[in-house]
């Protein structure tokens, strides 16, 4: 895409067309219902259990491969029977793997611990992601460069891709003409002074941020949503894609600030939502929506997924239905 298409795409008016995902791939041990966690030397009985792929980026492309995109996909999986297990529902979705490395040592692993109102939190052991770096973005720069959008997702997963070496990626996607999108995900070890000072460079360099409301925050430092939002446009972000949970998501650009609510669903469990509206917002954006749509798809996209009591991958037929039902003055796909 030449930089004059990459400018007009960013503004709303063309599509994106090929699209890759890059970032952690790991398998989810989901564990539920904790409401009462236990404290160091105690222990407790959980009713469910769950291996799900794929983390962050994973979640992302096996449900835009759902809905019936092609995106590639990048990053790597241990030589294991959990790496096994992940291109298995990568192929079975119809994703290539070309892009998937397979390194020594283990295929990441996070534990998903589950609250019965749906929220979570993780325990991560990094594997082969420690091992993911500079040479591995560089040997598929080339591939990359060929792109629309590459999303990078699971940032603080990927310790060898922080800071300057995604930085000096991202600027070289852009001079190829790419869209450059972003999703850190939750600063592992917390939203310090440090971590904001290593992601600055690589906001300057970012067309889009995926965040939620706590990530806004915390990457910007502002103890207030909206000011946060604006501080990440100064730093450089060109877009800034929120996810607000029940109060829906709203989009950044320009001089605008766009909002739509959310759906009202019943949350089984929030693991995924915010991958969910990634692809959905992406896929929507491939199709040629207008911004508007795109949150719209997200939205909807997110509420299927996190309602489903089997979590299934939700297609493009299952999408258009539950809008339907759901609200019918919002435009179905």
């Amino acid at each position: 895409m030449a930089t004059g298409d990459r400018l007009l795409t960013l503004e709303g008016t063309e599509p994106v067309r090929q699209v890759a995902i890059l970032g952690n791939l790991e398998v989810d041990l989901v564990l539920g219902y904790v409401d009462n966690m236990p404290r160091w030397g105690e222990e407790r009985i959980v009713g469910h259990r769950e291996n799900r792929a794929a983390g962050s980026a994973g979640y992302t492309a096996l449900m835009l491969g759902a809905l019936g995109y092609t995106p590639r996909l990048y990053g790597c999986i241990g030589d294991d029977a959990e790496g096994a297990f992940l291109l298995k529902a990568f192929r079975d979705a119809g994703l290539t793997t070309d892009g998937i490395r397979v390194l020594g040592g283990s295929t990441g692993l996070s534990v998903t611990m589950v609250r019965s109102d749906g929220e979570r939190c993780f325990l991560n052991h990094l594997g082969c992601l420690a091992e993911y770096g500079e040479r591995d973005l560089q040997d598929c720069l080339e591939e990359l460069s060929q792109t629309d959008l590459v999303l990078v997702s699971g940032y603080f997963l990927m310790p060898r891709v922080r800071g300057r070496v995604l930085a000096e990626f991202f600027s070289e996607l852009r001079q190829a003409g790419v869209i450059t999108a972003l999703d850190t995900g939750d600063a592992v070890d917390g939203w310090t002074e440090e971590v904001r000072n290593e992601l600055q460079p690589v906001l300057q360099v970012t067309d889009c941020l995926f965040a939620n409301r706590d990530e806004v925050m915390g990457i910007s430092g502002s103890t207030d949503f909206v000011d946060g939002v604006q501080t990440l446009r100064e730093i450089g972000v060109t877009q800034v894609i929120a996810k607000m949970g029940a109060m829906g998501s709203g989009i950044s650009y320009g001089t605008n600030w766009i909002q739509r609510p959310a759906y009202d669903v019943n949350v089984r469990d929030t693991v995924g939502a915010g991958d969910a509206f990634n692809a959905g917002f992406i896929g929507a954006w491939i199709d040629g929506f207008s911004v508007v749509e795109r949150l719209e798809m997200g939205l909807a996209t997110s509420a299927l997924f996190i309602s489903s009591p089997t979590h299934p991958l939700p297609t493009k037929d299952e999408l258009e239905d539950f809008i339907r039902k759901q609200a019918p003055w919002r435009r179905p796909v």
